[in-house]
């Protein structure tokens, strides 16, 4: 049988060739499922000359173009190649178009290629279970014994395990007691409600220290209302020059109120890292103005930068060299990056090359 009877002819449109000892080793090389398929999107633009003459070149297909194919979202994608450059096993050279604007990127998965050849050098973990090529279906093993009957009835012992798990795994609970007269004006459980009767016992006891060490890690992970209150007043006492770092995060949430959002993202270290870094470039004030017009010109700000869901500190910050301009001046700074706005800084052009997101 032919491989094109077993693809109905769609090998027409061309094919990308996988080794068996890559798809023996990706455990072995960690390579993920969602970096799998991004590795195969891109080596489906790879352009192998007939020519020996010729040099192979390396593929240079769009975020947005390995998106579609892939079914996720340009940041996903951008998380996914991220993966692989930690990982050493793609090289992504920039590329500008002739008129020195910035482009698609170009993807050697040169270094992957050699992880492949050492990993091959010893054998796979795992083999394949012998097949039958004549008919290409697993031989059938045949027992040598007939399995043995099943008792009719279990024996003492069984009948006491049984009797002791089933009452473990469906304890009996008691049937609730008629309300007193007393406890009447008390509030009492809805249906649905996630506090249910303890059954006691053991199973009682791991029940109620398990709820008990949740709400008490609850209670810790929030910060106390008096805390909450004070950071507010003193934020508002402040004038924007006088912002930090951790005042941006107030300011993105009271851009978040004003429109009406809710779930305002709460600041990690990365982004106060961030805050500050933009801080120390810009001053305090034009980082406030710049976060809070992009909240309120969201639609327009992430229709020009291609961005989805709402606007953030790794946003503000990943964009920074051209979302600066963009709102500050205006769509006039003509500020559109690719993906991203980290320039190089050895870059001579006035436009400079956007060549990551920095993050």
């Amino acid at each position: 049988m032919k491989a094109d009877d077993d693809w109905g002819g769609t090998l027409k449109e061309g094919f990308v060739s996988v080794p068996n000892a890559f798809l023996d080793r990706l455990g072995t090389l960690d390579v993920t499922p969602g970096q799998f398929m991004l590795i195969m999107c891109i080596l489906r633009y790879r352009f192998i000359p007939k020519d020996k003459t010729e040099e192979i070149r390396w593929p240079y297909p769009s975020i947005t173009t390995l998106a579609a194919m892939m079914g996720v979202t340009n940041r996903t994608v951008q998380l996914r190649l991220r993966e692989l450059r930690l990982k050493r096993m793609v090289k992504v050279v920039a590329r500008v178009t002739s008129a020195g604007g910035p482009t698609s990127n170009v993807y050697d998965f040169g270094p992957l290629f050699g992880m492949l050849e050492t990993a091959a050098k010893t054998p796979a973990p795992r083999r394949a279970l012998p097949v039958d090529e004549a008919s290409h279906t697993l031989q059938k093993r045949v027992p040598s014994e007939p399995s043995p009957p099943l008792p009719s009835e279990p024996s003492p012992e069984e009948d006491e395990h049984q009797k002791k798990t089933k009452d473990l795994a469906s304890p009996t609970l008691p049937e609730p007691a008629a309300a007193s007269p007393s406890r009447a004006g008390e509030p009492r459980l809805k249906l649905g409600s996630r506090v249910q009767n303890n059954p006691g016992g053991p199973l009682g006891e791991i029940i109620a220290r398990k709820m008990a060490e949740a709400s008490s890690k609850a209670r810790k992970a929030l910060p106390p209302p008096s805390q909450v209150a004070s950071r507010r007043a003193a934020f508002e006492e402040k004038s924007p020059s006088q912002y930090n770092c951790n005042d941006m995060e107030l300011v993105i949430r009271v851009g978040f109120a004003k429109r009406g959002w809710k779930g305002a993202p709460t600041f990690t270290g990365k982004d106060r890292s961030q805050a500050k870094q933009l801080i120390e470039a810009y001053s305090p004030d034009v980082v406030a103005d710049v976060v809070q017009q992009t909240i309120t010109r969201w639609e327009e700000v992430s229709a020009h930068f291609g961005a989805n869901g709402f606007p953030s500190m790794a946003f503000v910050y990943g964009f920074r060299n051209s979302l600066f301009p963009y709102v500050l001046n205006g769509p006039q700074s003509k500020a559109k990056p690719g993906a991203g706005s980290q320039f190089n800084a050895d870059d001579s052009r006035e436009k400079g090359d956007e060549v990551g997101w920095g993050f």
